[in-house]
């Protein structure tokens, strides 16, 4: 009930986010911020492979800079710097990128997003999805897959340790 009071169900308001009249920090912070729509920006095509990973690139080496400067920080330090750079950058991108979004197809169509890190499974996955799928037709799988070829080193072990895999 307290949470419904102060505006903090997010998943009540997804329509909203979705469709860039609001933020996920406007809904929380129960800001009544209207959305500029600039008729300039609103007939803008959808954003290009290109300026996302540009942007998102560059994005990762703000936050790497802002954690450097933090990097005595508690966790608490460390999450208010994420926290902070997040809404001040990566929430109004968010909302210009909704707003530029193409319009969603309408066919009945599936789209499975799949990520995966170092997983050789991940065939197994593709396939069981396109022999469950009870329309394969309508199924279009994208895949992140993250792997290493050499010099692969594990991710910190107990005790700070990395070695080399």
């Amino acid at each position: 009930q307290k949470l419904r009071e102060t505006h903090e169900i997010v998943g009540e308001r997804l329509q909203e986010v979705r469709a860039g009249k609001e933020t996920v920090e406007e809904i929380v912070h129960g800001a009544q911020h209207q959305l500029h729509q600039d008729d300039e920006q609103t007939h803008l095509p959808p954003m290009s492979l290109y300026e996302i990973t540009s942007y998102l690139t560059e994005w990762i080496h703000t936050l790497h800079d802002v954690l450097l400067q933090n990097k005595q920080a508690t966790h608490e330090g460390i999450w208010k710097a994420y926290h902070d750079l997040t809404v001040k950058t990566l929430y109004p991108w968010d909302r210009q990128y909704l707003q530029r979004m193409p319009k969603r197809k309408n066919d009945e169509s599936v789209f499975l997003s799949v990520a995966t890190y170092r997983d050789e499974n991940c065939l197994n996955t593709v396939k069981w999805a396109f022999e469950k799928a009870k329309y394969p037709e309508k199924l279009t799988i994208g895949i992140v897959q993250q792997n290493c070829v050499e010099n692969c080193r594990s991710g910190v072990l107990e005790g700070g340790k990395i070695e080399d895999v």
